[in-house]
């Protein structure tokens, strides 16, 4: 059996583990949407749905992240085969997104693997977001993996734009126009701490006039 093909066999021998796993964290994650309202959590979307249906990493790139020999237990330590997005309004909001979360998840049988708020850092060169990895600890799907990464709207906006670029094969994009896209995400970095600090000055002012209406 070839590498690619102990892939598609471990993933669709363990499909109905890994949507499990997700249908449990998707629910801990819109239930979070719901507790602290599209101000904070503005949507809520898998890779399925933005795949036409399809939930798991491609066999090919799941390969590609692997050393050799390759294992079902280097298979299954991969922290993306299945995924979910969360696309916060400012950058402030993804460590407490993370959180709610985290306590909506304490009674699904899942445990988060990296610490909330997990470095956010800049994604293939082309977006900023933050990773967090959840493990599974019921005993039917125990030790499977499921990333969640939380974006701003910029990013998430910018990422989907830039998707089908970004995962071109190595080297298939002109150096000046990889160059060109990270600086673009930069720039978009920039913009939404810019945003955050306009809102807290708002938000500030608003508490003044408030104040002083209510004097």
């Amino acid at each position: 059996m070839s590498n690619l093909s102990q892939v598609r066999k471990f993933i669709s021998d363990n499909q109905k583990s890994y949507r499990n796993l997700l249908e449990t964290i998707e629910a801990a994650a819109k239930e979070a949407q719901k507790q602290l309202g599209d101000s904070c959590i503005l949507r809520v979307y898998t890779r399925g749905d933005k795949q036409a249906g399809t939930q798991f990493k491609s066999a090919g790139k799941v390969l590609s992240k692997i050393d050799p020999p390759v294992t079902n237990e280097k298979i299954k330590a991969i922290k993306d085969i299945v995924g979910l997005t969360v696309v916060v309004q400012y950058p402030d909001q993804i460590e407490v997104a993370i959180q709610k979360i985290c306590e909506n998840l304490n009674n699904r049988k899942a445990r988060e693997l990296l610490p909330v708020g997990a470095e956010r850092k800049q994604h293939s060169g082309a977006y900023f977001a933050t990773h967090a990895v959840f493990q599974s600890t019921d005993i039917s799907t125990l030790g499977f993996l499921c990333e969640v990464q939380v974006k701003t709207i910029l990013h998430d906006a910018w990422s989907a734009k830039m998707h089908d670029l970004t995962y071109k094969p190595q080297g298939f994009l002109d150096q000046r126009m990889r160059l060109l896209v990270e600086a673009i995400s930069q720039t978009l970095e920039g913009i939404e701490q810019q945003s955050q600090i306009a809102r807290d000055i708002i938000e500030s002012r608003q508490q003044e006039a408030l104040k002083a209406a209510r004097a």
